[in-house]
């Protein structure tokens, strides 16, 4: 994942987050262990828009809607980049800086109480 490093970039991204994207978290189990996982993304028609988002990272989907209109959704599904992305574009969320404060808590905690990647651990020490 490549964050843009302009705060113009990440204000957009933001804006564009707040009105169209979503943070969704999931139960995952995996070898009998329940934990939580989080993916988020962005739903659009532009195509200007989506492949923008693809050249940052994560994924584009194509799906059409009930009235034949072509919709596309761009997902992060990566802890890492999930973490990275909410904390670039945190300071200049609006609606969702709550629910996107939370995700960050939670996977903080979760790489402090166990280390699960060295990537992450080295993230939230760049934090502090």
């Amino acid at each position: 994942m490549t964050i843009p490093g302009e705060q113009t970039d990440l204000a957009y991204l933001a804006g564009i987050f707040d009105g169209e994207g979503y943070i969704s978290p999931r139960r995952a189990t995996q070898r009998g262990v329940v934990r939580m996982t989080y993916y988020l993304g962005i739903a659009n028609t532009s195509t200007d828009l989506m492949e923008w988002l693809g050249r940052i990272g994560g994924n584009v989907y194509s799906c059409r809607l009930r009235t034949e209109r072509q919709v596309y959704e761009w997902r992060i599904c990566r802890q890492i980049d999930v973490l990275m992305f909410l904390r670039a574009i945190q300071p200049y969320l609006r609606i969702k800086r709550d629910k996107a404060n939370r995700t960050i808590a939670h996977l903080e905690a979760r790489i402090a109480s166990r280390s699960e990647c060295p990537e992450l651990e080295l993230l939230v020490a760049r934090r502090d």
